[in-house]
């Protein structure tokens, strides 16, 4: 028997729809905050439910969020309470019998047996379990007794021991980010990532360890942008089911790092950039998975972190990365067109890695759009800038950090495969792949399903279908991504109706359609 409990203002209340639409508008609590002219501090209380805008403020926030002003009074309106289910719980069983609190610690004293208990000091206890601060490990199997409920009924199945668990970094604040963190590894046990007790007893130790002698917060950081190099070499090589597990274990960790930084503090905005580029990187790896709604959310992340850290570079990176993905997962030509504009005025006057993916994605777009000569032109841009970036970037042909000319080349290669031009793409193609590091197990598949686009596209259907087919059925299973399966599929858009119920043809796509059951990337939830 369950109740709502009847005193919303005692709750951890949270407006969720309010602050996703603040998100979903490209908005951090920051940034929202200096285009009102209001403190940070003023939003997290609108979005923690703890205060309410000021109705002459209300117009400029839904004209921020673009949402009418009915919609945000409902925003406004949504307030849920924000408490663990078992916190909830408790209050409703206890209220919907009509006890105070004091009569609930008394109940408990009986149903444990003990008299002349502290009913005062259990009684502080039982509004700090109420209000999910901390869990009554101590008392569950008593509350279970009090109410005449089994345990699985009251409390679900959260923490069944009543232990603290071990985790991979001890905190030092109190129960409520024990399960934040719990939570986590619940995560990352649902992507099928475990963390053998041993492992997780010798993280503790290590953890305590680096309290001690890693004093310099400067040395975390310098580690974490290492690991994000490492993981700019490894997304290259390793297929992306692998190399999402691996991902997510470090985003974890550097959230349970993280959480408790304060935003004024001089190494916030390296810690958003780090997090950006991590963030990024799942981005890119869950759109190669197909998990393309996923994938957005995460893009999201990255880019408001991005923004956040106020490095240009990195900001560029992040939307130059969206873009190139957003033309695998078949977004509008003209929309990805309008958000390489916007990332162009955001770089100019910095030449750099970033630049250039935002131009050769623009050229990718624009042709898609069918502006050739506007691709043309955007291609001798992303020359010039490639012709302006540093040497160390250049010669990265291992790491998606790099730019060396294999990139170049394969936006021209795209460009003339797109128009037909056979004897550009061939040429741009066989540059690109003498470039290519053995570990790159996709780009070079990729180069080669756009020679065979440059065939069908200037209507020599033979030779691109056979090319097509050749590449494509020996690639892995595991390394056929969003990208590669896009570009195999894009092989068949010039193809006429008609032209499609040749046997050559139809011998293709059910090769594509086979390869699409057999090979489906998925992650359970």
């Amino acid at each position: 028997m369950t109740a709502t409990p009847s005193s919303p203002q005692s709750l951890q209340l949270a407006r969720r729809r309010f602050a996703q639409a603040r998100r979903s508008a490209g908005y951090t609590q920051e940034t929202l905050a200096a285009y009102l002219g209001v403190e940070r501090t003023t939003v997290a209380r609108w979005e923690g439910g703890t205060s309410e805008p000021q109705p002459h403020v209300r117009p400029k926030i839904a004209e921020a969020i673009r949402v009418s002003r009915d919609a945000l009074e409902e925003l406004i309106a949504d307030v849920t309470d924000d408490r663990a289910a078992w916190a909830i719980r408790l209050q409703a069983e206890r209220e919907v019998r009509g006890w105070s609190k004091y009569e609930m610690a008394r109940r408990l004293f009986m149903a444990a047996g003990i008299s002349g208990g502290n009913i005062k000091s259990l009684n502080r206890q039982i509004r700090q379990w109420e209000q999910g601060i901390h869990f009554p490990r101590d008392w569950r199997t008593t509350y279970t007794v009090a109410f005449g409920m089994e345990e699985d009924e009251l409390f679900g199945n959260v923490d069944r021991s009543g232990r603290r668990p071990t985790t991979l970094d001890p905190l030092p604040h109190g129960e409520e980010e024990d399960v934040e963190r719990r939570e986590l590894l619940e995560s990352l046990a649902a992507l099928g990532i475990g963390i053998s007790p041993v492992g997780q007893a010798l993280e503790s130790i290590r953890s305590g360890i680096a309290r001690t002698f890693e004093s310099d917060e400067r040395q975390q950081i310098a580690h974490w942008e290492e690991t994000a190099v490492e993981h700019g070499y490894a997304y290259m090589a390793a297929p992306p089911e692998r190399f999402v597990t691996d991902l997510a274990v470090d985003l974890v960790t550097l959230r349970l790092i993280t959480k408790d930084i304060d935003r004024d503090s001089p190494v916030y905005k390296e810690w958003c950039r780090i997090g950006s580029v991590l963030a990024g990187l799942m981005g890119k790896t869950l759109s190669n998975l197909g998990q393309t709604r996923e994938a957005r959310h995460w893009w999201q992340t990255a880019q408001a972190a991005s923004d956040s850290s106020t490095d240009v570079e990195t900001r560029l990176w992040v939307r130059g990365e969206r873009l190139i993905h957003g033309l695998y997962e078949r977004r509008s030509p003209h929309l990805l067109i309008r958000h390489a504009n916007d990332a162009m005025e955001l770089g100019q006057g910095h030449t750099c890695a970033g630049l250039a993916h935002v131009s050769t994605g623009r050229a990718q777009a624009l042709v898609l759009a069918g502006m050739n000569e506007a691709a043309e032109r955007e291609l001798s841009r992303c020359e010039q800038i490639f012709s302006d970036l540093p040497g160390q970037v250049t010669t990265e042909t291992n790491s998606v950090f790099g730019w060396a000319v294999s990139r170049l080349a394969y936006t021209q290669t795209w460009v003339s495969a797109c128009g037909g031009d056979i004897a550009k793409a061939d040429t741009n193609a066989r540059r690109a792949l003498q470039i290519y590091p053995a570990s790159d197990n996709r780009t070079p598949v990729q180069v080669k399903l756009m020679r065979a686009l440059a065939c069908t596209q200037a209507g020599d259907i033979t030779a691109g279908i056979s090319e097509a087919q050749a590449i494509y059925e020996v690639v892995p299973a595991e390394h056929r991504t969003t990208m590669v399966t896009d570009l195999a599929r894009r092989v068949l858009s010039p193809i006429s109706l008609e032209a499609r119920r040749r046997s050559d043809v139809m011998a293709y796509e059910e090769l594509l359609a086979t390869s699409a059951q057999s090979s489906q990337k998925a992650i359970k939830s």
